[in-house]
């Protein structure tokens, strides 16, 4: 499950990286807006503009490399 992992990575960057989850079966309306169409997908914004996204249960390591490469951008 990725859920543990995604609280791990935040915990880790309290502070430096803010993490939302929506579950899009409670919210269909917003998966839609963001174009959801599988689980997991992660989303990186900085001040409003998307940086990068992501789809898919990725090992703990790949994710926070995405992570990382992402925000140097």
């Amino acid at each position: 499950m990725i859920a543990p992992v995604v609280d791990a990575l935040a915990s880790r960057r309290a502070g430096l990286l803010k993490v939302v989850k929506v579950n899009v079966d409670s919210e269909p309306l917003l998966g839609a807006r963001f174009g959801i169409q599988a689980t997991p997908k992660f989303f990186l914004y900085r001040n409003g503009v998307k940086l990068a996204e992501i789809t898919g249960a990725v090992p703990e390591d790949q994710l926070e490399v995405w992570i990382d490469s992402s925000l140097l951008v």
